[in-house]
C-alpha cells in the first residue's frame, strides 16, 4: 500500500524516458531524476517489470528491455 506522500511509477514513465525523442521523454526523464535523488519517494511492482519486458520481447529488442527492468 502506497503511503500519502508515495507515488505509483507505471511502466510509461521507464517506457517514454528509454524511448525516442518526444513530448513526454524529458518529463519522464525528469520524475525518474527526481527518483533518484530521493526528491520523490516513489514504487513499482513486478507487473511493470512483465510489462517492459513483453514490450521490448514484442520489438525484437529483448536484451533492451532486460536492460531497462
Amino acid at each position: 500500500m502506497l503511503s500519502m506522500n508515495e507515488y505509483f511509477i507505471d511502466t510509461n514513465i521507464f517506457m517514454y524516458a528509454a524511448g525516442k525523442p518526444n513530448e513526454f521523454k524529458e518529463p519522464c526523464v525528469d520524475i525518474l531524476f527526481s527518483i533518484q535523488s530521493g526528491e520523490l519517494n516513489a514504487a513499482i511492482d513486478s507487473e511493470v517489470f512483465q510489462e517492459i519486458l513483453y514490450k521490448y520481447h514484442h520489438i525484437n529488442l529483448p536484451d533492451k528491455g532486460a536492460d531497462l527492468a
